[in-house]
Protein backbone atom coordinates (compact mmCIF):
# COMPACT_ATOMS: atom_id res chain seq x y z
CA UNK A 1 0.00 0.00 0.00
CA UNK A 2 2.59 2.18 1.08
CA UNK A 3 4.72 2.14 -2.36
CA UNK A 4 1.58 2.50 -4.50
CA UNK A 5 0.94 5.29 -6.65
CA UNK A 6 -2.83 5.28 -6.32
CA UNK A 7 -4.79 6.36 -3.27
CA UNK A 8 -5.25 3.90 -1.07
CA UNK A 9 -6.95 3.64 2.91
CA UNK A 10 -7.04 1.33 5.51
CA UNK A 11 -9.34 0.85 8.18
CA UNK A 12 -7.66 -1.28 10.95
CA UNK A 13 -9.92 -3.49 12.98
CA UNK A 14 -13.61 -3.35 14.09
CA UNK A 15 -13.27 0.48 14.51
CA UNK A 16 -11.64 1.05 11.54
CA UNK A 17 -8.77 2.95 12.58
CA UNK A 18 -7.33 5.55 9.37
CA UNK A 19 -4.34 5.10 7.63
CA UNK A 20 -3.35 6.26 4.39
CA UNK A 21 -0.61 6.21 1.69
CA UNK A 22 0.88 9.81 0.34
CA UNK A 23 -1.61 9.99 -2.78
CA UNK A 24 -4.11 9.77 -0.74
CA UNK A 25 -3.35 13.21 0.91
CA UNK A 26 -4.52 14.83 -2.15
CA UNK A 27 -8.27 13.71 -1.26
CA UNK A 28 -8.16 13.82 2.36
CA UNK A 29 -6.66 17.34 2.18
CA UNK A 30 -6.44 19.50 4.89
CA UNK A 31 -7.66 16.92 7.63
CA UNK A 32 -4.03 15.51 7.41
CA UNK A 33 -2.05 14.74 9.20
CA UNK A 34 -4.75 14.61 12.05
CA UNK A 35 -6.49 11.77 10.62
CA UNK A 36 -3.82 9.27 10.72
CA UNK A 37 -4.42 6.58 13.44
CA UNK A 38 -8.36 8.64 14.34
CA UNK A 39 -11.61 5.93 13.12
CA UNK A 40 -12.77 6.33 9.94
CA UNK A 41 -16.50 7.45 11.43
CA UNK A 42 -14.79 10.73 13.02
CA UNK A 43 -12.33 11.32 10.07
CA UNK A 44 -15.27 11.65 7.57
CA UNK A 45 -18.27 12.22 10.01
CA UNK A 46 -19.79 14.21 6.89
CA UNK A 47 -20.09 11.44 4.56
CA UNK A 48 -20.44 8.48 6.86
CA UNK A 49 -24.48 8.03 5.97
CA UNK A 50 -22.91 7.16 2.53
CA UNK A 51 -20.31 5.19 3.50
CA UNK A 52 -21.16 3.13 6.46
CA UNK A 53 -23.58 0.46 4.71
CA UNK A 54 -20.47 0.04 1.82
CA UNK A 55 -18.16 -0.65 4.77
CA UNK A 56 -20.36 -2.89 6.82
CA UNK A 57 -20.77 -4.50 3.60
CA UNK A 58 -17.45 -5.38 3.48
CA UNK A 59 -17.03 -5.44 6.98
CA UNK A 60 -19.24 -8.54 6.89
CA UNK A 61 -15.87 -10.38 4.99
CA UNK A 62 -17.71 -12.10 2.07
CA UNK A 63 -17.86 -9.49 -0.68
CA UNK A 64 -16.79 -5.78 -1.47
CA UNK A 65 -18.36 -2.80 -2.83
CA UNK A 66 -17.99 -0.72 -5.61
CA UNK A 67 -19.23 2.27 -6.90
CA UNK A 68 -18.93 4.93 -9.55
CA UNK A 69 -19.00 8.70 -9.55
CA UNK A 70 -20.43 8.73 -6.07
CA UNK A 71 -21.27 12.34 -5.19
CA UNK A 72 -19.98 12.74 -1.46
CA UNK A 73 -20.09 16.46 -0.03
CA UNK A 74 -16.76 16.22 2.04
CA UNK A 75 -15.16 18.70 3.95
CA UNK A 76 -10.86 17.97 3.52
CA UNK A 77 -10.53 21.94 3.91
CA UNK A 78 -12.85 23.74 6.30
CA UNK A 79 -16.00 23.81 3.97
CA UNK A 80 -17.97 21.73 2.12
CA UNK A 81 -17.29 21.11 -1.24
CA UNK A 82 -19.21 18.57 -4.25
CA UNK A 83 -16.51 15.61 -4.84
CA UNK A 84 -17.17 12.40 -7.05
CA UNK A 85 -15.51 9.43 -6.56
CA UNK A 86 -15.09 5.94 -8.33
CA UNK A 87 -14.43 3.33 -5.22
CA UNK A 88 -14.29 0.14 -3.79
CA UNK A 89 -14.15 -1.41 -0.13
CA UNK A 90 -12.77 -4.81 0.47
CA UNK A 91 -12.61 -6.63 3.21
CA UNK A 92 -8.75 -8.36 4.34
CA UNK A 93 -8.46 -10.99 6.65
CA UNK A 94 -5.51 -11.55 9.15
CA UNK A 95 -3.58 -14.83 8.29
CA UNK A 96 -5.28 -17.43 9.18
CA UNK A 97 -7.38 -15.51 11.42
CA UNK A 98 -10.36 -12.83 12.01
CA UNK A 99 -11.46 -10.03 9.52
CA UNK A 100 -8.28 -7.44 9.73
CA UNK A 101 -10.61 -4.54 8.35
CA UNK A 102 -11.18 -3.19 4.98
CA UNK A 103 -9.17 -1.25 2.35
CA UNK A 104 -10.29 1.12 -0.04
CA UNK A 105 -8.71 2.00 -3.80
CA UNK A 106 -9.66 5.49 -4.94
CA UNK A 107 -10.46 7.66 -8.18
CA UNK A 108 -11.67 10.91 -8.47
CA UNK A 109 -14.11 10.76 -11.11
CA UNK A 110 -14.58 14.77 -12.78
CA UNK A 111 -17.88 16.45 -12.36
CA UNK A 112 -19.74 13.03 -11.98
Amino acid sequence: MLTSRQPIWIGWGRELIYFYNDPYKSIIGGKHPSALGRKTSEVWHEIWADIEPMLDTAMRGDQGTYVEAQLLIMERNGYPEETYYTFSYSPFRMTMGPLGGSSARTVTTPNG
